[in-house]
């Protein structure tokens, strides 16, 4: 299943083409306004609702919408939190929006660090990167098990080539 969690920082009117009717939407705390604007319900909105507020809160409890909110003395983000949410779901495939800008730099910053978080990849076998071969290598097959070796200089294409007695 491929999940979309959106967060509250920029999101781009173009963003809402990502999103497939299949998709299990879940919105990290302010990222359900984001969601609200596209006439998008997300299935849960997940945080310490310091965004949306007890108002924002009610109005998404009244169409039905589930909500987990947590203490704002936590150690996650709401958008870590969401991912976290989204993977208990079943989530194999997960599409972040709203991770970057806003107003707050920390909030931006752990979210580029949630990305880089090795307890958050999935088993090899599951996965799946964009711009990659069939089998999940950054390689041709041709170069994949090829030894490593320098590179000879009419190899190294637009690189500029050391002066003569300047470390050759």
């Amino acid at each position: 299943m491929r999940a979309v969690v959106v967060a509250h920082g920029d999101v781009l009117p173009s963003d809402r083409a990502v999103i497939d009717a299949k998709d299990y939407l879940v919105a990290a705390d302010g990222g359900a306004l984001a969601l609200e604007r596209w006439k998008l319900p997300p299935y849960l909105i997940v945080g310490d609702m310091d965004s949306l507020g007890d108002a924002g809160v009610e109005r998404f409890a009244r169409q039905g919408i589930a909500v987990a909110k947590f203490s704002a003395a936590k150690d996650e983000s709401d958008l870590e939190l969401a991912v976290a949410q989204a993977i208990a779901a079943g989530a194999t495939e997960i599409v972040l929006l709203g991770a970057l800008g806003g107003e707050r730099l920390d909030h931006e910053t752990a979210n580029l660090l949630l990305l880089a978080d090795p307890a958050r990849d999935p088993p090899a076998g599951e996965r799946r990167r964009r711009g990659r071969h069939h089998d999940g290598s950054a390689l041709p097959a041709a170069r994949r098990n090829a030894p490593l070796r320098p590179r000879s200089r009419s190899e190294q294409r637009g690189r500029v080539a050391p002066r003569e007695g300047h470390g050759s």
